[in-house]
């Protein structure tokens, strides 16, 4: 697993300011449940966090019952001040979740009821899609709205349960022991090595939506040309992506430029 380009998570340290695990599990009658036997494993890994970490588990039989569970989570978040990892067990694919009763919920379905839950974490919400494709969701983000998550984990293609399961129990392992997500992430991969997983911070995505978008100029001339004109758009673009009009403490940790990535995909550094 590489983990060259993890981006650290926001000005908190790696884990941030997560003080609440909830996982909801969606899988079929009879698939093994690795969502109740994670939830297990991480109130034992927990404990001596005390309140400071709690630890949830709900189930899901459809897209409207996951649904409700996530908007319950919104409310429940902006009412206790807490920040959420949001640990979504289910099968997928690149288009979407698939549920208990073999309904789907969609990236685009999904996406607003995470923009919610973000934004009543103040922008913290730790998200891990542990289904196959997982990763896919990332994609769905845009400059024109507010980003889903703070941090995104899931896999980058279709992956069986066990190796999931390993990996995911390593991962929370080692990152309520030492809180750095590239140092479980590291953990997680040499439990299950060749495992491809999406493991990004939304300034990650961010830079690297950016990075896309200027290289496809092409020549440095035209680059030149195409950031005139988007770098006095730019700022626009990044306060509503990080929402920083609602959360202005927000603006060092989601501090990027137009130039410094500019400059870094000129000197050939993206």
């Amino acid at each position: 697993m590489n983990t060259e380009r993890i981006q650290r998570y926001g000005a908190y340290g790696s884990l941030g300011a997560i003080n609440m695990i909830v996982v909801i599990e969606s899988l079929r009658e009879d698939d093994w449940k690795t969502g109740r036997f994670l939830r297990e494993d991480i109130e034992v890994v927990a404990l001596p966090y005390g309140n400071n970490l709690q630890v949830h588990y709900k189930t899901a039989r459809n897209a409207d019952e996951l649904e409700f569970l996530l908007k319950e989570l919104a409310g429940y978040v902006r009412l206790s001040g807490r920040a959420p990892c949001l640990h979504i067990q289910c099968h997928g694919d690149a288009d979407g979740l698939q549920l208990t009763d073999g309904s789907r919920m969609l990236w685009g379905r999904l996406k607003p009821l995470l923009v919610n839950i973000n934004l009543a974490s103040r922008m913290n919400l730790f998200l891990v899609l542990a289904c196959c494709n997982g990763g896919y969701f990332a994609a769905e983000c845009s400059y024109h709205e507010p980003v889903p998550f703070g941090y995104i984990l899931g896999p980058g293609n279709a992956i069986a349960a066990d190796p999931l399961f390993a990996l995911n129990r390593a991962f929370y392992a080692e990152l309520l022991s030492t809180r750095d997500v590239t140092q479980a992430l590291t953990v997680a991969g040499g439990a299950r090595p060749g495992i491809s997983y999406f493991s990004m911070s939304a300034v990650g995505v961010f830079r690297v939506a950016l990075t896309a978008r200027i290289k496809r100029a092409g020549s440095a001339e035209l680059r030149a040309q195409l950031g005139a004109i988007q770098e006095p758009l730019f700022d626009q673009y990044r306060r509503r992506f990080f929402a920083l009009d609602q959360f202005p403490e927000n603006a060092d940790r989601f501090g990027i430029t137009y130039a410094e990535v500019f400059a870094e995909v000129a000197r050939g550094k993206l």
